[in-house]
């Protein structure tokens, strides 16, 4: 049997439509203002990472007078930086293996099971996609500082370790007492 040639793919054809030069022109310059809001800060970061703490001050987006390499070596050498990379990285990955079991259990009951109130129930759910995380940042912050979790930036406290031990003006945290309290009710009920 003998194969018949195909046809060759018909080239791609143009749509016709040619865009306007000043159309072209202002698309470019949209598209470098963009690159610009992106591309300044990194400069700016990189860059202030060889300077001295008074030049960053002075001479933001310039050259650094004196080249400072130390500054990165002494951070890549620090335990806390390691410590830190390594906290985030745990957090990163466990939320991610979180998310993708929650989500792909809900996406099967959503796509397969039929039940009460379901259209209602993925509907209110991507309207919560609709909001960035961002905004829930604010109101968390304004309910943990009112339950006494985070020192918010009383004198009296140094460091955030210090959160774990007292609550605002150096008085036991609400929110820790009412934590331990519930704590110790579970360990009782299971004794």
């Amino acid at each position: 049997m003998t194969e018949t040639p195909q046809p060759a793919a018909p080239a791609r054809e143009e749509s016709g439509r040619r865009l306007n030069p000043l159309a072209t022109i202002a698309i470019f310059g949209a598209l470098v203002a963009l690159a610009g809001v992106v591309i300044v800060p990194i400069y700016a970061t990189a860059l202030g990472g060889f300077k001295e703490l008074g030049e960053l001050r002075s001479n933001l987006l310039g050259l650094p007078q004196h080249w400072v390499w130390s500054n990165y070596w002494d951070i890549l050498v620090s335990v806390r930086y390691w410590r830190v990379l390594g906290n985030s990285l745990l957090i990163a990955l466990l939320t991610v293996a979180l998310t993708l079991a929650l989500s792909s259990m809900a996406a099967f009951a959503f796509a397969h099971l039929r039940f009460f109130g379901g259209e209602f129930l993925l509907s209110y759910l991507l309207l919560g996609l609709l909001f960035p995380a961002a905004t829930a940042i604010l109101p968390l912050f304004i309910k943990i500082r009112d339950l006494g979790l985070h020192p918010a930036g009383d004198p009296d406290v140094p460091d955030g370790a210090e959160i774990h031990r007292r609550g605002p003006h150096g008085r036991r945290s609400q929110g820790m007492r009412a934590l331990r309290t519930i704590l110790r009710g579970a360990s009782a009920r299971r004794n």
